[in-house]
């Protein structure tokens, strides 16, 4: 059984902050970090906007140089034993620690709709994915109207493609901007061609063979070829 001097269950932001705080107080205990995405650590932001304008992909990528530190990929770790100080992974192996942290983040909360297909946006692996639709397909439609939401969809628009921005409530940023802001966002994303459909409930999104059929709660429904969630 391999042992660490310090583990790290996840592999974003937290993670890197805290190999740099190790780093300040202990310059050789060795370091594993475990993330069950096949990338070693990443900024998240340019997910949403740098990497759809100018920026490099290899400027996402933290910088970590360090001859004692492992970082493990495609690792997801299953169990914790406690009074064992142990982990278990889904490899079935077990790694021994000192010191742990547990810096996973959260996970999107998925929406209570049939189509398995919407990308639920936060992972590099989403990026990619999103990406290559882009270069295939021509309308989306993106659920939600907060940060990620409308990043996402000024992306797309940036990009030549059909958007359609949904939202339950009055609009772009509606829960932290005052309303004169959220009608003047409504108004720009829609004078850079995205179709703002504020205070639309969804009540399903369907898999229709290659595309996605979006019914709302007025009994209209639309037609895209991708579906983002920025929920």
């Amino acid at each position: 059984m391999k042992e660490y001097t310090y583990i790290i269950v996840g592999g974003g932001t937290a993670a890197y902050a805290a190999v740099q705080g190790i780093r300040e107080k202990d310059h050789k205990g060795s370091i594993g970090i475990f993330t069950r995405e096949e990338y070693k650590p990443y900024k998240r932001p340019p997910l949403s906007k740098g990497l759809w304008k100018e920026l490099a992909q290899e400027k996402i990528w933290f910088d970590i140089k360090d001859d004692h530190l492992d970082i493990l990929t495609n690792q997801d770790v299953i169990a914790l034993q406690v009074d064992k100080k142990t982990i278990s992974t889904d490899h079935g192996e077990e790694y021994k620690y000192k010191a742990l942290l547990i810096a996973t983040g959260a996970e999107p909360q998925h929406l209570p709709f049939s189509d398995d297909d919407i990308i639920y946006y936060r992972r590099f692996a989403d990026y990619v994915r999103l990406k290559d639709m882009v270069e295939q397909h021509d309308s989306f439609a993106v659920i939600g109207a907060g940060f990620i939401g409308s990043e996402v969809a000024a992306a797309l628009a940036l990009n030549k493609k059909k958007v359609t921005l949904l939202e339950a409530g009055n609009g772009i940023g509606w829960k932290v901007f005052p309303e004169e802001i959220v009608q003047y966002l409504n108004g720009y994303y829609t004078s850079k061609g995205v179709q703002v459909l504020a205070k639309h409930r969804i009540q399903d999104v369907v898999k229709q063979g290659d595309q996605h059929q979006i019914i709302l709660d007025d009994r209209n429904s639309l037609t895209v070829d991708g579906v983002v969630a920025g929920v």
